[in-house]
């Protein structure tokens, strides 16, 4: 009598298993791929290859995970090759520096993993770079349409990509349609019986859902 539960218990806890294994894989990964970013971009730092420092910053920066401080390095990398371009007048290493800060934040973009105020500062300088550079193009050609930095940091600040809401819209949308098709599954396709119409509403909800997200 005890054999089915038994036998349950073990394959809930083999999947288990196998999704930690998995995550802690993952985990090592980031870990190890940031780790070997910032070294290299230390490299490209001592010898006085600012382009590639921020190649391998950018990189750093968008190997996110628990506890792993390679990526936070990445960011303040970015930034300090930022400011000091940008205090240099070496405008276009400066622009390479802050797209890359707000091209990481863009890409590491979730719910616990994005710091608005620092895409935000990034926006903010880019800005600022394309409103210098404009006057100085307008005073060459004093007929070009120029535009104010507000309404630059407006075009900088645009972003294509989905919301947060939506992404976790998109995965609880996927984790019940996935439950509710195995229980559909399990009671039948024949559609008799409450469990069986609960089962096929949830799962249609579900996939609506995922539709919705998608669309978005």
């Amino acid at each position: 009598m005890t054999e089915a539960p038994t036998g349950t218990r073990a394959k809930v806890v083999s999947l288990v298993l196998a999704i930690v294994a998995v995550a802690l894989l993952a985990i090592l990964h980031q870990h190890r791929e940031g780790s070997r970013a910032m070294l290299a971009s230390d490299v490209a730092i001592a010898a006085k290859n600012p382009d590639t420092a921020v190649i391998e910053a950018f990189e750093a920066a968008t190997h996110v995970a628990p506890f792993s401080p390679y990526s936070e390095a990445g960011f303040a990398r970015l930034r300090e090759i930022a400011e000091d371009a940008e205090n240099r007048g070496d405008d276009d290493l400066a622009q390479a520096a802050w797209r890359s800060i707000r091209a990481a934040e863009i890409a590491t973009k979730g719910p616990f993993s994005t710091d608005p105020a620092r895409r935000a500062h990034a926006e903010a300088a880019l800005s600022r770079i394309d409103a210098r550079r404009m006057a100085v193009t307008a005073a060459r050609s004093p007929g070009l349409v120029r535009f104010d930095e507000g309404e630059l940091a407006k075009r900088n600040a645009r972003d294509p990509t989905p919301s947060n809401g939506t992404f976790l819209a998109l995965g609880a949308g996927a984790v019940v349609a996935m439950l509710a098709a195995g229980l559909l599954a399990r009671v039948g396709f024949a559609f008799r019986g409450r469990s069986s119409l609960v089962a096929a509403a949830v799962t249609a909800g579900a996939l609506g859902l995922v539709a919705f997200a998608l669309s978005r």
